[in-house]
């Protein structure tokens, strides 16, 4: 059983939602030893941007959000003292999900950009497509094993983010496509799971939910945001605490091979 640890920083509010609300920061720099990772889901207005972080001075950023959205992108990337980004990867070929792609590309010099195979419009000396059932070592200790990718309409790709004992599920894919997809896996127990699609369309189903025993779901905005009426009784019935970025507060977990802390940090200015 991994156990879940309270880190209090600054001012906090802690909740039985085992998390701290931090407020007052202007930075933060979780000064991650060797053998620890942080990944912090942001709160932008319209799309997905994920930050991958490890003591081995990584950089990884999922997705860009919209190009509506490059101010908060922008805001949060100085929030978590990024100067430079070694990989983006873009889930989806979709403006809410690689908007900046081109502006971080150039602001964080980033190393490598990362698509689905099938993807056309992102296309540099510095690209690298992931296909199912393809393996990647981000660093030391972040593993990513694509599930299923799809190269026709928007070409999208669903993994597996894998640090220690931890496992996060990073869906791009409708519900039925993944739990397919899975199925067919040997798939150890998930802590975590980035909902697909902002939360509309068919949920996942509740007998998928409780073989995957997720503790964690995250939720992305966008404009004009519809999500499923079964999505939040479905994470409910499953004891699964849902985290959405509408809410304006960023999501930051850290964490060690065996344990982690959960946090949220609202907007300062």
């Amino acid at each position: 059983m991994i156990k879940r640890n309270m880190l209090i920083w600054a001012v906090c509010l802690c909740f039985f939602s085992n998390a701290c609300i931090v407020q007052g920061a202007s930075q933060v720099d979780f000064s991650l030893k060797e053998d620890e990772a942080a990944i912090s889901f942001f709160p932008l207005f319209d799309g997905e941007a994920t930050l991958v972080q490890d003591g081995t001075n990584r950089v990884i950023l999922i997705n860009t959000g919209s190009k509506r959205s490059r101010k908060e992108l922008a805001y949060w990337l100085d929030f978590y003292h990024i100067k430079q980004i070694n990989q983006v990867i873009i889930t989806k070929q979709s403006e809410k999900y690689n908007g900046n792609v081109d502006w971080v590309t150039k602001q964080y010099q980033v190393e490598e950009l990362i698509v689905p195979k099938g993807s056309k419009e992102l296309q540099t000396q510095h690209t690298t497509m992931w296909k199912t059932k393809d393996m990647y070592q981000l660093s030391k200790h972040i593993h990513v094993s694509v599930l299923y990718h799809e190269e026709e309409n928007f070409p999208s790709m669903d993994f597996i983010v894998a640090f220690g004992e931890h496992q996060m599920l990073y869906m791009s894919s409708p519900a039925s496509t993944i739990e397919q997809h899975l199925l067919m896996k040997p798939v150890r127990k998930i802590d975590l799971i980035k909902l697909a699609n902002f939360g509309e369309g068919e949920p996942l189903s509740e007998p998928f939910l409780k073989q995957l025993n997720p503790q964690i779901g995250v939720l992305f905005s966008k404009e004009n945001r519809t999500i499923h009426p079964d999505l939040a009784s479905r994470l409910t019935d499953g004891w699964i605490e849902l985290y959405d970025t509408n809410k304006r507060e960023s999501l930051s977990i850290k964490m060690s091979p065996t344990i982690y802390d959960v946090m949220k940090f609202k907007k300062t200015t």
